[in-house]
């Protein structure tokens, strides 16, 4: 059903040209909001800080969560604390 109004709406039957973009837009979202669930930057053995960014003078840590709170990868907060603690001490 979904695909046959996808279909109608990139071809352009059977919707005024008003609500053509609105529902094409819809369609081309659901074909992408499906996604599988797993972290962007997750740590290996052989990269084990892939979750930490070094760019010009600073450093970036990344943590990301799943859809209920838990952490995509545990390893990724065990990076951040580190990077935390090599902070130099402020006095």
């Amino acid at each position: 059903m979904l695909a046959a109004s996808c279909g109608d709406v990139l071809l352009g039957s059977r919707w005024p040209l008003d609500y053509g973009w609105f529902r094409f837009s819809i369609c081309a979202t659901s074909l992408v909001a499906c996604t599988e669930l797993s972290p962007l930057r997750p740590n290996t053995t052989a990269n084990p800080t892939n979750s930490v960014v070094t760019e010009d003078g600073y450093k970036v840590a990344f943590i990301e969560f799943g859809e209920q709170g838990s952490y995509q990868d545990p390893t990724q907060l065990r990076n951040a604390l580190d990077l935390i603690h090599e902070l130099p001490q402020i006095k």
